[in-house]
């Protein structure tokens, strides 16, 4: 039995050596919390990288303020790439797709954008 949770022990340390020198590694090459490979819907704004929340409930129509940010760069290729550091104007949505402000919110923490027909909300 001792034997067995020494092993168990030494499997742990092993996984968690492994997983620590990954991480690393990753973040070595470029990786970081900034690095948007995930999938999820984004745009980067003023220097903000905002997300789109896709548990929220979507935003109704009457509380879109006025455009703040058209998007005008197509990077869908590089996006992926965990090397990609997204700049201001660049989204995984479709070139030409409008962000919105959302009435009563600060731009600097949220804005809205229609996705498939649903306005989303993205947050910073």
């Amino acid at each position: 039995m001792a034997d067995r949770v020494r092993l168990r022990g030494r499997r742990c340390s092993f996984v968690l050596a492994f997983l620590t020198a990954v991480l690393t590694a990753s973040t070595a090459a470029g990786c970081s919390q900034d690095c948007v490979a995930d999938g999820a819907p984004f745009v980067r704004f003023e220097g903000r990288t905002y997300v789109a929340d896709l548990a929220a409930a979507p935003v109704p129509a009457d509380q879109l303020g006025p455009v703040v940010l058209p998007v005008t760069a197509d990077r869908s290729s590089e996006i992926s790439s965990c090397g990609y550091r997204p700049i201001d104007g660049d989204s995984s949505l479709p070139v030409g797709t409008e962000f919105h402000s959302i009435k009563g919110l600060d731009d600097s923490e949220q804005l809205a954008a229609e996705y498939f027909g649903v306005i989303l909300r993205f947050s910073a």
